[in-house]
């Protein structure tokens, strides 16, 4: 009748059982979140890709637009009236230097020079907000193309450089190269106001 009694005194004098250290599990979790660096090194190139060709549809859009008639004869127009008022401010402006030079400036020539300087402010806001409201719109794609080229270069570094030992991740750069090398190339030609996409040499 006794054993039972001891042999639960038995039990509470023995030591308790070990405990799992806490966090073990999400430490395990973490380590299998964490990027495999091949992974890594693919997926950055595959991300550019993506972009970039979504940035080309909007390119292609653009360069319909540029090609039309009706755009040339509103750049055309645009471009030439801002060259007649440049030269035109440019030539005043020569003219007066060369008399302040020599002679001084007389009070109507002062009021000129004043006159041109507002010329040249009211040429320079006009042509902002044209380029705001009707070029900033069809020039974006290859401003974004730039953006994205720049961009997914940094991130190829970026792999390489923190995968550094790792054989997995040597070349992301020349990878990334050859990638950016093989889309489709987005100018913007600032005198014709055209906006291109040609293909990889």
């Amino acid at each position: 009748m006794k054993s039972g009694p001891e042999s639960t005194e038995d039990e509470l004098l023995e030591d308790p059982p070990a405990e799992e250290p806490e966090g073990d599990e999400e430490d395990r979790d973490d380590g299998a979140d964490s990027p495999e660096p091949a992974s890594e090194a693919k997926e950055v190139v595959a991300a550019f890709l993506e972009d970039y060709g979504r940035i080309v549809l909007e390119a292609q859009k653009a360069a319909e637009t540029t090609a039309t008639g009706g755009w040339a004869t509103i750049y055309e127009a645009h471009r030439r009236e801002l060259l007649r008022e440049r030269r035109r401010i440019a030539s005043g402006l020569r003219e007066l230097a060369e008399v302040s030079a020599f002679e001084g400036l007389s009070e109507e020539e002062e009021k000129e020079l004043g006159d041109l300087r507002k010329a040249a402010t009211a040429l320079r806001e006009k042509n902002q907000h044209f380029e705001e409201t009707v070029v900033s719109l069809v020039r974006l794609p290859a401003v974004r193309a730039s953006d994205c080229i720049n961009l997914y270069r940094s991130k190829a570094e970026s792999v390489e450089r923190h995968f550094a030992l790792n054989p997995d991740t040597v070349g992301t750069i020349v990878r990334m190269s050859e990638a950016i090398a093989s889309v489709p190339i987005i100018r913007w030609d600032l005198e014709r106001g055209i906006l291109s996409v040609s293909p990889s040499p």
